[in-house]
């Protein structure tokens, strides 16, 4: 089930990577550009620093009796 998880996660990053990055660019105006494409990746950089504590607390928490 781990791997599971895993292997779809990194695909959804695969995939979504370079689609996300694409209509942030795509969207803004020329002027506003480099604005639009950092503020897209500091968003991609605090999910991918919140994330793991946040699952951490979910695990903890001990409510997985769904699986």
């Amino acid at each position: 089930m781990m791997l599971l998880g895993a292997v779809s996660y990194t695909l959804g990053e695969i995939l979504g990577g370079p689609i996300t990055t694409t209509i942030a660019a795509e969207s803004a105006p020329d002027a506003l550009r480099g604005r639009y494409l950092s503020l897209n990746q500091l968003a991609v950089s605090a999910a991918g620093a919140v994330a793991p504590a946040v699952l951490s607390g979910l695990l903890s928490g001990g409510g997985g009796g769904a699986v």
